[in-house]
C-alpha cells in the first residue's frame, strides 16, 4: 500500500468517527486549540523563521515572504478565526427543507459531512488552521498539502491541532 493510499484510508476512518462528534465536543476542541496557539506562539514563530530564512536564501519575493510570515498579529488572526467558526451553528443534522409525501413518508434534505476533503494550498501557513477548523466544524476529515516553502510552519500548526 502506498503512503497516499494509507493516508486516504486513515482519513476515511477518521471521517466516520468525526461524524459522531457532538457540537459541545467540537467547541471544547476549539477552546483547546486557541489555548495551544496562544501558549505556543514562540515555537510557532521560531519554526516560521526557519521557513522565512530558507525563503530568503531561495530568493522568494517580498510579497511571498510576507504571506509566509507569522507574527503575533497573524496568530491573533488565527485565534479570531477559530472563535468565529466556533460561534457558527453546527451544520450537521440540520434539516434544510422537507415535506410530507402523499403516501405518508417524510421527505427531508439534511446536511451531512462530505467525508474527506483534500486541500492543496500555497505557502500560507494560516490555511492549515483555517482548513482544519472549517473541516472539523462540518465533521469532515481533511488531508492538507501546503506549499513546501512553509513546511516547518505547517508542521508545528498541524501538531498543535
Amino acid at each position: 500500500m502506498t503512503y497516499i493510499e494509507d493516508l486516504g484510508l486513515r482519513a476515511k476512518k477518521a471521517s466516520t468517527e468525526l461524524n459522531r462528534i457532538e457540537s459541545n465536543t467540537k467547541d471544547k476542541f476549539f477552546e483547546k486549540l486557541i489555548e495551544n496557539l496562544d501558549k505556543n506562539r514562540e515555537i510557532i514563530k521560531e519554526r516560521n523563521a526557519i521557513d522565512i530564512q530558507e525563503g530568503e536564501k531561495k530568493g522568494l519575493t517580498k510579497a511571498f515572504l510576507d504571506r509566509l510570515l507569522l507574527t503575533d498579529a497573524r496568530i491573533d488572526g488565527m485565534i479570531e478565526a477559530i472563535e468565529t467558526v466556533k460561534s457558527f451553528r453546527d451544520p450537521i443534522g440540520e434539516i434544510v427543507e422537507g415535506f410530507p409525501h402523499k403516501k405518508g413518508m417524510e421527505i427531508k434534505k439534511v446536511r451531512v459531512p462530505l467525508g474527506v476533503i483534500a486541500m492543496i494550498f500555497e505557502s500560507r501557513p494560516n490555511v492549515s488552521i483555517d482548513a482544519s477548523i472549517l473541516c472539523l466544524k462540518s465533521s469532515n476529515a481533511v488531508i492538507l498539502r501546503g506549499g513546501s516553502d512553509s513546511i516547518n510552519s505547517n508542521k508545528v500548526l498541524v501538531d498543535l491541532v
